[in-house]
């Protein structure tokens, strides 16, 4: 059985490689958004391409930035408490 290489996009073109790009972002959204609904939780992607100074967002801007507002908050709780070992 042989392994599938990644290939490689240097000698590609800077049309094909921003198609590839947003190939990969698709299938990273798709992803994301299987991943939320099997297992019930919020989830988030931000991705900035290079060179480039607009993020994509995934599920929409507003409810990416509430999600990391509401994780900052968590881990802001969190972080003063300390942790009690139980098994003593």
């Amino acid at each position: 059985m042989t392994m599938k290489g990644v290939r490689s996009t240097r000698n590609v073109d800077p049309r094909m490689k921003k198609f590839i790009l947003d190939k990969r972002i698709e299938a990273l959204f798709k992803q994301a958004n299987d991943l939320s609904i099997l297992c019930d939780i919020e989830v988030g992607v931000i991705v900035f391409g290079p060179g480039e100074n607009n993020a994509v967002v995934w599920p929409s801007l507003a409810q990416a930035s509430d999600r990391v507002k509401n994780y900052l908050a968590r881990h802001r709780d969190c972080k003063g408490k300390e942790v009690v070992n139980v098994r003593q």
